[in-house]
């Protein structure tokens, strides 16, 4: 049985009832669209693990750098903080928690988003778009969370 909320018979003055506009909300029907994303979602995650799978070196290499960049941005902020004990009214561990913020903000676009944007122009010069554009799904969907970039979900950990 499909649940329904209906919006209520609207009166006019002279009490006839006139049918109202019809709003249905069936929640099999979005649970079914919520679960099919779901599953094309896992199954293109498990293609980019795949994918970064199959050059672990790279793969392993990719966060070291971004672990040393990490670090850099934490030396220059001690360096920074080895002579005063505020800058303005930031102390150093508000430095540090804006810094660390900023860097997992900055992973998780990279992560999700970076890596689609920037293969957009390459999708549209090899014409594989084309080939996004047909597919069943929604196409800024597809086009958008195509590849995980998994070494920055490590680095934002």
């Amino acid at each position: 049985m499909e649940s329904e909320i209906r919006s209520p018979q609207p009166e006019v003055p002279n009490g006839v009832m006139r049918p109202a506009p019809r709003f249905t909300f069936h929640v099999s029907r979005f649970t079914h669209h919520v679960s099919r994303y779901l599953s094309v979602y896992g199954a293109l995650w498990r293609n980019s693990v795949a994918r970064e799978m199959s050059f672990k070196s790279n793969f392993l290499l990719w966060i070291v750098v971004e672990l040393l960049w990490f670090g850099l941005q934490l030396s220059f902020i001690g360096v920074l903080y080895l002579h005063t004990e505020h800058i303005g009214t930031w102390t150093k561990w508000e430095v540090v928690l804006l810094i660390g913020a900023s860097h997992f903000i900055q992973q998780i676009f990279q992560a999700f988003f970076l890596i689609n944007c920037t293969n957009l122009s390459e999708l549209v010069r090899t014409g594989k778009l084309d080939f996004l554009l047909l597919l069943p799904v929604n196409t800024r969907f597809i086009v958008s969370l195509r590849q995980m970039d998994l070494g920055a979900f490590v680095n934002a950990a």
